[in-house]
C-alpha cells in the first residue's frame, strides 16, 4: 500500500499547509487588472441583448470570485463563499445579496463594484 511509508500523510499535510497559507497574494497590477475586468465587463453588458445579459450575468459570477481574490482568501465555491461572506463581511454580503437578486437595479450591482473597486 501506497501509505505505508508515510507518503499520504507527508503529501496531506503540505496541501494543508499551502492551504493554511492562503493563496498567492495579488500585487496591485493584478488587483487593478481584475477591477478593470469587471468594469469592461459591466460596459459591455449594457448592450440590451442576448450577449449583454449573458455578460451581466457572467460578470456577477466573477465578481464573488473576485472579491475573495482581492481579500487574499480561497474561493471555495459559491455556496461556502456567501456564507463566509454573511459571517464575516455584513456590508459586501448586502451588496452581493442586492446585485445577484432577481429584481436588482443597475444602481445594485453598480454599488457593488465600487465597493469592489475600492478594495
Amino acid at each position: 500500500m501506497l501509505n505505508d511509508k508515510g507518503f499520504a500523510n507527508k503529501f496531506l499535510s503540505e496541501i494543508e499547509n499551502i492551504f493554511k497559507n492562503g493563496p498567492k497574494k495579488l500585487s496591485n497590477e493584478e488587483k487593478q487588472f481584475l477591477k478593470g475586468r469587471l468594469r469592461k465587463m459591466y460596459l459591455r453588458s449594457k448592450k440590451n441583448d442576448i450577449e449583454g445579459n449573458y455578460r451581466l450575468y457572467w460578470m456577477l459570477k466573477d465578481s464573488l470570485e473576485i472579491y475573495f481574490e482581492l481579500k487574499g482568501l480561497w474561493y471555495l465555491g459559491s455556496k461556502k463563499a456567501i456564507t463566509w461572506l454573511r459571517e464575516n463581511d455584513e456590508v459586501a454580503y448586502t451588496l452581493f445579496s442586492n446585485a445577484f437578486a432577481k429584481d436588482a437595479k443597475n444602481n445594485n450591482i453598480q454599488q457593488l463594484l465600487e465597493y469592489l473597486n475600492e478594495m
